[in-house]
Order: C-alpha cells, then structure tokens, then sequence
C-alpha cells in the first residue's frame, strides 16, 4: 500500500467521526427543542424590577401577563432590570400558563447559532468537515 492510499482512508475516517459527533450534538439539541414546555409566548407588561446592590445581574422581575382572558402575575429572575410598564415577551406551558420563563424558550436561537457556526456559505458541508490535512 502506498502512502496516499493510507492518508485518503484516514482522511476519511476522521471525517466519519466528525460527522458522527456533529449528528449527536444536533440530535440532542433537537431533543430540548421538542421537550421544551414552553412553546406558547404572551406580550407581558412589567409591574416591579429590583437588582440586588452587590449583583445588578441577578434581578426579580414582577410580570404580569393575560392568557385566554385569565390574568397571570409572577415573579421571574431576570439578568436585566427592567423599566415599569415596559413590555416583554413571556414563554408559558399552555398545560399551566402560570408556568412561565422571560423571552423565548430554549432556544431557536442557540439551534440557530449552531446552524451559522458549523456551516459556511456557498458549501452544503459543515466547515468542520472541510479541513484539509496537508502532507509532506
């Protein structure tokens, strides 16, 4: 066997395990997409945010959200602090509105972000996939 032979099934191979483990890491996410309960989003107002004084990213968020006609009002912490009256999106289980989270559930962003950081433009491989090994 020659050299060249060897380093293509390497090759190869190492992009079989990567590919590998990129499915896995996808198939988990796609397991927190559709175990996450809340799925449903309402427009809620802000009655109440106060940060403690050594933390300012540690807040309770006093919300306040209707959901078909029945009124709901939680205390959420939050990273930020929010102004009175200000609007913010909340994430509810429809099974228990009164189950809720601040902005959108686990994240279409974070799936998003994987899509963008494994993929390049103009390529229907991932860009991890695409690294050449160079040889003597």
């Amino acid at each position: 066997m020659d050299s060249l032979s060897t380093l293509g099934r390497f090759t190869a191979s190492y992009k079989l395990v990567i590919l590998i483990i990129f499915a896995i890491i996808l198939c988990i996410v796609a397991g927190f997409l559709i175990s996450d309960k809340h799925n449903d989003k309402e427009n809620g107002i802000v009655l109440n945010s106060n940060c403690l004084p050594i933390n300012s990213k540690n807040c309770s968020t006093e919300v306040s959200y209707d959901v078909h006609g029945e009124h709901y009002q939680k205390n959420i912490q939050t990273n930020t602090k929010y102004s009175i009256n200000e609007h913010i999106d909340i994430a509810y289980d429809k099974s228990n509105p009164n189950d809720s989270i601040l902005g959108s559930s686990l994240s279409y962003r974070s799936t998003g972000l994987l899509i963008v950081f494994f993929r390049r433009p103009n390529s229907s491989w991932p860009w991890i996939l695409e690294l050449q090994i160079d040889h003597v």
